[in-house]
């Protein structure tokens, strides 16, 4: 084990010395199951399948913290093993977004109607197996449509679901400042995007949970939409880069293109499993599409989601309105 890597790069991001304990303890916890399991694997070596099942143990025992969860992330990118860092990031990526959906509906909605739509619901814990979690967003989707209409429900769900801080699109609002124009400040903000995208395929490092190729960096430069925008008629439109891109780019079939565009761990699996999920859930994602133009412009926004994996789309395209936002 590498904790002493681990160790120093908690210190040089200054995160807190009680996170670098628990981080440990659990990669510590990680290698003691391995190795009981005899099958001749450490926390260094062990296989997906044993990761999965480890996981279960500290949901059982009540360990499924979220500095457990980010530690062994953390550990797992340092040491380079993709593909335990990538199934992490399926068990993480939903992190406080239900609680952040239940708040807004009760500030959209009133106390009351929160307490209707939460009674008896339970939220599966950090740590739940991603394949049973879309029938928890089906029964979620269930009530919120028995108390709201489809404009409501919209503006409940299309929030910042993932707290994303001002300040982590600091340096896009200077750049947006600086740039002659909207157009000019998407075509920059794409091409950026793109040289990040290559740097990635160079080094053969993750791009959050993405394995970026050669052929994944020319496909995305070839489409404005992605990781960039185009405006028309006053709406910006964004097609969201598949969520596995390399495998997105090579399905056979548009059944498993749906599953390799879907980003959202609560709905993804339903794409496989056939659980019916309300395809207005993906207004959700419209929220952190949407999120980076309200910091620009200093004004909320509405966005629209014009086609989705849970509708049987392909691909994930959304149109913000800016019609009535001064912008230059």
């Amino acid at each position: 084990m590498r904790l002493d890597e681990l160790k120093a790069r908690y210190e040089l991001r200054k995160l807190p010395a009680a996170d670098y304990n628990i981080a440990a303890q659990t990669i510590q916890a990680v290698d003691a199951f391995a190795q009981e399991q005899g099958r001749g694997e450490d926390a260094d070596t062990l296989s997906v399948p044993a990761l999965e099942e480890f996981i279960a143990t500290l949901v059982g025992a009540g360990k499924n913290t979220v500095p457990a969860f980010y530690g062994m992330l953390r550990y797992y990118y340092l040491i380079g093993r993709t593909d335990l860092y990538i199934r992490l990031t399926q068990y993480t990526g939903g992190v406080g977004v239900i609680e952040t959906i239940l708040d807004r509906l009760g500030r959209v909605s009133g106390r009351i109607v929160r307490e209707r739509v939460e009674d008896g619901l339970v939220i599966p814990p950090l740590g739940t197996a991603p394949d049973a979690l879309p029938a928890f967003t089906a029964e979620l989707m269930r009530r919120l449509r028995a108390e709201l209409s489809g404009v409501k429900l919209e503006r409940v769900l299309s929030g910042n679901n993932h707290q994303i801080p001002d300040e982590a699109f600091a340096s896009e609002k200077a750049a947006y400042e600086m740039a002659p124009s909207l157009e000019s400040y998407m075509a920059d903000y794409h091409q950026r995007q793109v040289e990040e995208l290559r740097s990635h395929a160079v080094s053969g490092k993750p791009w959050y949970e993405q394995h970026i190729t050669d052929e994944v960096v020319d496909f995305v430069a070839s489409q404005p939409e992605i990781q960039g925008g185009v405006l028309k008629d006053g709406w910006i439109y964004e097609t969201k880069i598949p969520y596995d891109i390399e495998k997105w780019l090579h399905a056979a079939t548009p059944e498993e293109k749906r599953y390799y565009a879907c980003h959202c761990p609560f709905a993804r699996e339903s794409v496989k499993n056939g659980t019916t999920v309300d395809p207005l859930w993906c207004h959700c994602s419209g929220g952190f599409v949407k999120r980076r133009y309200e910091l620009l412009f200093g004004v909320p926004l509405h966005a629209k989601c014009l086609t989705n994996a849970l509708a049987g789309d392909v691909l994930c395209r959304f149109a913000i309105d800016v019609r009535n936002v001064p912008h230059h």
